[in-house]
């Protein structure tokens, strides 16, 4: 897996340093002129499996952030199976995307699962959706789902390759007027992301947790598949996140 992600990095152009020793830890890649170390994490070898430390992928994300370091961490049946989205998503963080800006596309309304299924590394996830056209194509896509404590946004991506400035912005108002909402809430996987542009939109950010993905053999699977630890009667392990950051708008 860290042939494939070093096979991206080549394709963007970048000069990358390999396991560089960050005080007590080794970073699988340092891009030096963004400040940005990437992850390969493996599945089995980062799971509790062989680690028993929860918050080790939190402890070493913070590490590299006090000395200066942006993040990304991807895991292997990402790298391996969605390669085409990780590639993506590293070239918006250093700013090596296609730019359009939200102001000269169309929303529209619109059953599209395959977007999120081509875009977002999380899949086609659930609920309605709505998306912004540039010279009618899709380009930017949200969904949503209504419950009991107002609409949570299950999806966000944009097309690969691309950053749609202003976006989610306007995804969000356009969303405020359609259902009226008394609360918006959203997760951010720390991992590859850290919501600080939710603020300048009106979330503030209500909590942040540790979560994880069941692993067995090359897949993972979500937490709520099997309850309690029952995933360790099926020959499961638990690999724990960066954390999930849980953002909120209310209506003023």
């Amino acid at each position: 897996i860290e042939h494939l992600l070093e096979s991206v990095l080549i394709e963007l152009g970048l000069e990358y340093k390999e396991q560089v020793k960050i005080e007590n830890r080794f970073a699988d890649f340092v891009i030096p002129e963004y400040n940005l170390a990437i992850e390969a994490d493996g599945l089995f070898w980062h799971s509790d499996a062989i680690n028993e430390n929860d918050s080790y992928h939190k402890q070493k994300k913070q590490l590299y952030k006090e000395n200066g370091l942006d993040t990304l961490f991807f895991r292997e049946d990402e790298i391996t199976n969605k390669l085409d989205i990780v590639k993506s998503i590293i070239a918006n963080k250093i700013g090596n995307s296609e730019r359009i800006f939200a102001r000269k596309c169309k929303i529209i309304q619109a059953k599209n699962q395959d977007f999120f299924k081509q875009n977002h590394l999380m899949g086609k996830g659930s609920g309605k959706s709505i998306f912004l056209t540039y010279n009618n194509e899709i380009v930017t896509g949200l969904r949503y789902v209504k419950k009991e404590d107002g609409i949570h946004i299950s999806r966000f991506c944009h097309k690969l390759g691309t950053t749609v400035v202003g976006g989610y912005s306007k995804l969000i108002k356009h969303l405020e007027t359609l259902e009226n909402p008394n609360k918006i809430i959203t997760f951010i996987d720390l991992r590859y992301g850290n919501g600080e542009y939710l603020v300048d939109l009106g979330f503030n950010k209500a909590s942040e947790h540790l979560s994880f993905r069941w692993v067995k053999d090359a897949q993972t699977f979500p937490r709520q598949k099997f309850t309690g630890n029952t995933g360790y009667e099926n020959r499961c392990f638990k690999l724990w996140d960066c954390g999930q950051a849980r953002y909120e708008k209310s209506r003023v």
